[in-house]
């Protein structure tokens, strides 16, 4: 199929296959998708010490 990749491989007999490759989002999950950072942020003390150094927007 146009636009796809695949992995190629060769069988014992000779044969051709052809694989798609299939791309895993590591964020496509329900750990993930319900992750707080902000919470994170507030409650392990060795992230509380960071400060923005340049135009990061804090959301406060």
């Amino acid at each position: 199929m146009v636009g796809h990749q695949y992995m190629v491989g060769q069988r014992s007999d000779g044969s051709i296959i052809y694989q798609p490759v299939v791309e895993e989002n590591i964020f496509d999950n329900p750990d993930w998708r319900n992750y707080d950072y902000q919470r994170d942020l507030q409650a392990d003390s060795e992230l509380q010490s960071l400060y923005p150094v340049g135009t990061e927007w804090l959301g406060e």
